[in-house]
């Protein structure tokens, strides 16, 4: 069918845009960090790089998720997806609290070995239930159309995968401050997010009316 068929080439140009991306980031991680940081010594510039060349593959499997909880969505089936999410936080939790006290670096590197490993079960999990669908599961030739409907769509990943962006990058961060930085990062986000969370539904509701 004609769904299938767009479900098949996004799913395509969500994979070739996340790989293509996470190449990037993984070969210029370092730039990056400076960019970011311009202030970190040298040893925490590498330790903060080698976090996100090891996260980089990550956003591979976020360009894909993303996608596929969309089609899910699109079809009604909201529990199965949103339960899939919280492995995410299970894995990168985990590996922390298993890392031990006292070496905040230590525990940073494996909870980002832990964010890429949970982007694999994510999709694994995303790829049975979409198989189970009415979308199936495939990856066809993608036309320039859907490259340029993911592009559009670029901004709308990001915010839909804003934790994961904000967990990588506030653990490279808080490993080099006191204990108690992250949880005070975490609380300041969600009371930033809190007004958004109050207007962005109805906001939704009706200016996206069917």
């Amino acid at each position: 069918s004609d769904f299938k068929k767009v479900c098949s080439e996004l799913s395509s140009a969500a994979a070739i845009s996340g790989l293509i991306v996470s190449i990037i980031v993984f070969l210029l991680s370092t730039q990056i960090i400076r960019i970011m940081a311009p202030g970190f010594d040298k040893q925490t510039l590498e330790f903060s790089a080698k976090m996100l060349s090891i996260m980089s593959l990550q956003i591979f499997f976020i360009f894909l998720t993303a996608i596929w909880q969309g089609i899910l969505n699109h079809e009604g089936s909201f529990g199965k997806p949103a339960m899939i999410q919280t492995i995410f936080s299970i894995f990168v939790i985990s590996a922390a609290l298993m890392a031990g006290k006292g070496n905040a670096q230590k525990a940073c590197l494996w909870a980002s070995i832990a964010a890429t490993l949970s982007g694999f079960f994510q999709a694994t999990l995303f790829a049975i239930i979409l198989s189970k669908s009415k979308a199936g599961f495939s990856f066809g030739p993608p036309s320039i159309e859907r490259f340029k409907l993911l592009g559009k769509s670029f901004f709308s990943l990001l915010a839909l995968n804003y934790d994961y962006f904000f967990i990588t990058i506030n653990l490279v961060f808080s490993a080099f401050f006191p204990q108690g930085t992250l949880t005070s990062f975490y609380n300041a986000a969600r009371l930033a997010q809190f007004p958004i969370s109050l207007s962005s539904s109805p906001a939704a509701a009706v200016t996206a009316r069917e």
